[in-house]
């Protein structure tokens, strides 16, 4: 595969940044046993465990960067391209937090919660990616690059899982999350609120196809956040 092939892998990887960290948060606070109940979470205890920041992404890629240097691809124009968009990525991170993860912990004394599924969070946040990418007509073509990239998407991924995940399980508790469904839709709120809806997308899409990833000229002003 040519090295401008897996720029675009990269890049479509980076435009859901966002959506990738809100998983990595989600992780932090949702289980994957169900219909089970356990101690919520107290405002000051989960705090700490919301420690995400665009920078969070950027140190994750440079871990990941053996997958890249497998096909010999330097990660330098991808990281260049993302710290144009890190201040509206923050933007989202501070929203998410306050509009929801905030909102679900205990102030005072704790209540029981049920325990979730983290994949069926998942599934809901594949299944909005998967409506924006039909509708902006480009679904085939961001499909056949997220496979071929999976392997370096899946890396930059599980490294903040591992991180955050560590911190969940030394308190063993959760929150009184809103359903998944919901949960992606405020996150689409906070995108676009936060300068990442169809302009922000677009910006770091044709930095790296200015940067010699061509084939992504014909994707990138097809990209629409609504």
């Amino acid at each position: 595969m040519s090295r401008h092939s897996w720029k675009v892998v990269i890049t479509v990887s980076h435009i859901f940044a966002s959506m990738q960290w809100l998983t990595v948060m989600a992780t932090v606070m949702l289980n994957v046993v169900n219909a089970q109940m356990m101690r919520q979470c107290t405002c000051n205890e989960i705090e700490p465990c919301t420690h995400v920041t665009a920078d969070t992404t950027l140190h994750c890629m440079d871990q990941c960067q053996r997958h890249a240097n497998e096909v010999g691809l330097s990660l330098t124009a991808v990281q260049q391209c993302f710290n144009q968009v890190c201040g509206p990525v923050d933007s989202l991170i501070r929203c998410m937090k306050g509009s929801v993860f905030t909102q679900s912990c205990a102030k005072g004394n704790p209540i029981r919660v049920p325990k979730r599924y983290i994949e069926t969070f998942k599934v809901a946040l594949f299944n909005e990616m998967n409506n924006v990418l039909t509708k902006s007509g480009v679904k085939n073509q961001v499909m056949a690059f997220l496979k071929t990239g999976k392997k370096f998407a899946s890396c930059t991924l599980n490294c903040g899982q591992r991180t955050f995940g560590e911190c969940q399980k030394r308190h063993n508790c959760g929150l009184s999350l809103p359903s998944d469904a919901i949960l992606v839709q405020r996150l689409k709120q906070c995108m676009l609120s936060s300068g990442l809806g169809t302009t922000g997308v677009q910006k770091i899409c044709f930095c790296l196809a200015n940067s010699g990833a061509r084939q992504l000229a014909g994707v990138c002003n097809r990209l629409v956040m609504t």
